[in-house]
């Protein structure tokens, strides 16, 4: 079909698409409005559809003409085949007809079975259900049989196989209870059978409270084993709990108040009635009477209201000792009893009683107290005037505004303050003080000289003190996890060290301050240098050999200050050094260029004026006054150049003496020509 069309060129000329047609999305409105929006006329539009229609008719027509032999056979092949429809038809509907009768009968059939098999559970429903009250009605028998004989066994030695005997046919009604709950039979027997219940267990409760205060173990085993097939385990915790083991505690705890004892005392002698008395109790596993009874009784006494003194974070003294009281008596009571439960720490570690003791400890509030306290004198003293201390020594500090900042650090890490559960806190209060001391040196006068050599020292001091914060203090905090020792150590040290950095460049700024300050003192022995015309023009002196004394005077000011100050150490002074001899240089160099330029201008003055008289007199040779100044510039530029080198001081600066030597070389060229 598609060779059809293309026969026909009229195709490429049509305003629309002809495969749109073809789309099972074709609709007529939505055809007409996409074409009538690219601007097509409806009439265009109708044109261009007729034509298409011819061409279709065309191609058909080609089509049947080209394919009529096969339209033909197609034609003849179909003739008789109604009739042999209307054959196949009867038997086909008589199949469909038997088929639903066949469905119809295995439906009822099914629907049958559905009701017999429902009828059949019910029946085997009653059937279990009358087995269950059968088993419960002789169980019950035998119970009051044995509620009878249990009141008149004169022993516990001849309870223990009656209740062995009762446990068993409770656990078997407890079983079958809810197959019979709700026939009338057992509602009229509950009654009664929670009256013989409630006599087993008070027979059994009795005879395992004697078994344990006469340390019969294996009595005890019997009756855990009872407790157990009962599953009525925290019954049994509750009864030794409250009647065995709470009494003898609560007893020490009373005594301990009337003796108005302190809190580790009172742990102490608890930890002994413990080890002494319920130590067995760790031999009974199945049941758990170490935590569920022993340290759950313990809890609820330590956390009584009476003893919430204790727990109070306000005395921070008491409190951190009562604390760490409290800690090595959880550790004493973990080991105790994990010689034998190899699990018994990490269950101690995660019971509820345990976060419930560990709760009572208000280590937040403890930190507020702590740092108050800490940070109170600290903040005191930034606000008083500084104070030198007597302190000469080398590495000692010397201003009582650093003084009370160390110690305030050194408080944070002392035994008697910082907790291992609070070294976050204490450290992050280290850095704060540190930042505080920081601001109080950024706003300092720094203009006396006389302080700086202090600070300085003090910057010193307290840097390297710092530092072994992490090695020397925290660790003592951390454990004896290796690991963990060198984990938190590593990190502590990168913190300190950015932490220091502010104060490193404090430092640096203070030492920049004292040697510009040092320099300047040479100031005035510099100037020195514009003297030199005065001392060869027109004086007829000799040429100058050596350098002038103010470059060793100035120089010997400079190392005679700085070195004066036992505060620096050698990296410091090296420093020192290399500040206030640039400041030196520079001002020198300063003066010297100014006085060649001088000299220069006088040379080239009088050199005109000797131009113009015609007797003037020339040079009769060796050197002129002029030539000698910047011989003498020259001489002592090189003499500074031997003092910086002597100082191991920046070589930098030693460029520019050279230009004022090259200076005096060029200008006296230039002068010559």
């Amino acid at each position: 079909m598609d060779k059809l069309f293309i026969s026909h060129g009229g195709l490429s000329s049509l305003c629309f698409d002809r495969n749109a047609f073809f789309q099972d999305s074709f609709n007529v409105d939505s055809f007409l409005g996409t074409h009538t929006q690219r601007g097509i006329t409806l009439e265009v539009l109708k044109d261009d559809l007729a034509t298409y229609r011819k061409i279709l008719q065309s191609a058909l027509v080609q089509l049947i003409d080209r394919e009529y032999v096969d339209f033909v056979h197609l034609s003849s092949s179909l003739v008789g085949l109604d009739k042999g429809i209307e054959k196949l038809k009867a038997p086909v509907e008589d199949q469909l007809s038997r088929l639903q009768d066949c469905l119809l009968n295995v439906s009822s059939y099914v629907n049958s079975l559905n009701s017999k098999l429902q009828r059949r559970r019910a029946i085997e429903a009653e059937k279990r259900s009358l087995t269950s009250l059968t088993t419960v009605m002789v169980c019950m028998e035998k119970v009051v049989h044995l509620d009878r004989r249990l009141s008149e066994a004169p022993s516990s030695q001849s309870r223990l196989p009656i209740l062995y005997r009762f446990s068993d046919l409770l656990s078997r009604i407890s079983r079958e209870r809810g197959m019979v709950e709700k026939t009338s039979w057992y509602s009229a027997a509950e009654e009664q059978l929670n009256l013989m219940d409630q006599c087993f267990d008070k027979f059994l409760s009795a005879d395992l409270l004697d078994a344990f205060r006469s340390a019969d173990v294996k009595a005890c085993h019997t009756y855990c084993t009872i407790y157990g097939h009962l599953g009525r385990i925290p019954r049994a915790r509750e009864i030794v709990a409250t009647n065995l083991i709470h009494p003898i505690l609560l007893s020490v705890v009373r005594e301990n108040g009337f003796k108005k004892a302190c809190f580790s005392v009172l742990l102490d002698d608890l930890l002994a009635v413990v080890e002494e008395r319920f130590y067995f109790l760790v031999y009974f596993s199945e049941v758990d009477f170490v935590l569920g009874s022993l340290w759950t009784c313990l809890v609820s006494l330590l956390c009584e209201d009476s003893l919430n003194v204790h727990f109070v974070p306000d005395r921070a003294e008491q409190f951190r000792g009562n604390y760490l009281a409290a800690k090595s008596f959880l550790d004493r009571f973990v080991r105790l009893y994990s010689s034998n439960q190899e699990e018994f720490a990490e269950a101690f570690w995660k019971h509820p009683a345990t976060k419930t003791f560990m709760d009572k400890w208000s280590l937040p509030v403890y930190y507020q107290v702590r740092f108050l306290e800490i940070a109170t004198p600290v903040e005191k003293e930034f606000g008083k005037p500084i104070q030198r201390l007597n302190n000469t020594e080398k590495g000692s500090i010397r201003l009582s505004m650093t003084e009370a900042v160390w110690n305030a650090i050194e408080r944070c890490w002392s035994d008697e303050v910082c907790l291992p559960e609070l070294i976050h806190r204490f450290w992050k209060l280290t850095c704060l003080i540190l930042a505080r001391y920081h601001a109080w040196l950024k706003q300092l006068d720094t203009g006396q000289a006389e302080l700086l050599p202090d600070i300085l020292a003090d910057l010193s001091s307290l840097q390297l003190r710092a530092v072994t914060l992490p090695s020397e203090h925290v660790k003592n905090f951390l454990g004896t996890d290796e690991n963990r020792m060198a984990v938190v150590s590593a990190v502590l040290t990168e913190s300190i060290t950015d932490a220091l950095k502010p104060l490193k460049d404090v430092q640096r700024e203070l030492l920049e301050r004292l040697a510009v300050l040092a320099a300047e003192q040479t100031m005035d022995i510099v100037k020195a240098v514009q003297e030199i015309p005065r001392m060869y023009r027109h004086t007829n002196r000799d040429t100058p050999t050596a350098h002038s004394g103010y470059v060793d005077d100035a120089f010997a000011v400079l190392t005679g200050r700085l070195s004066s100050i036992a505060e620096l150490d050698a990296e410091q002074l090296q420093s020192a050094y290399d500040i206030a001899t640039v400041q030196v240089v520079k001002r020198f160099c300063g003066l010297a260029s100014d006085l060649l330029d001088a000299v220069k201008r006088m040379e080239g003055s009088l050199k005109k004026l000797r131009k113009t008289r015609a007797t003037g007199s020339e040079s009769t040779g060796g050197l002129s006054d002029d030539d000698k100044i910047r011989l003498q510039v020259a001489l002592d530029a090189d003499r500074m150049i031997s003092w910086i080198q002597r100082l191991n001081a920046s070589g930098d600066i030693l460029d520019e003496l050279s230009n004022v030597k090259r200076r005096t070389v060029t200008d006296k060229q230039e002068q010559e020509s």
